[in-house]
């Protein structure tokens, strides 16, 4: 896989700077504040104490080259999808974290009843 260069690919306008509410994050994120949750600190705890926010324009997506760019969808063209498949809910959790989240497991547990 090659890495992607990371050269201006976005401009943010009416930017707002305010304190990063961490503990919420991780509370939402994992369910539970509790000490020793698994990539904690290197994604949220170690991250600094203010956030940025505003309207983002992409200006050119970030390719990686590794064959599955065309999976990278942005917002708009992931809402086309939807409409498409005519989904009336989209269930969305992150693929790079190995461990499942309580909302995966619960939908995967009442699929598997529902599906039988």
């Amino acid at each position: 896989m090659e890495a992607p260069s990371f050269f201006f690919r976005s401009c943010e306008d009416n930017v707002e700077i305010y304190k990063h509410p961490k503990e919420e994050r991780i509370a939402r994120t994992w369910g539970t504040t509790a000490p020793g949750l698994p990539y904690v600190e290197e994604t949220i705890a170690g991250s600094g104490n203010r956030a940025i926010g505003g309207d983002l324009e992409v200006i050119e997506p970030i390719k990686y080259h590794d064959g599955l760019d065309h999976f990278r969808l942005s917002p708009a063209q992931l809402r086309e999808e939807f409409t498409r498949r005519n989904a009336d809910a989209v269930f969305a959790f992150p693929a790079e974290e190995s461990h499942v989240h309580n909302g995966h497991a619960l939908l995967m547990t009442r699929y598997s009843q529902t599906a039988s």
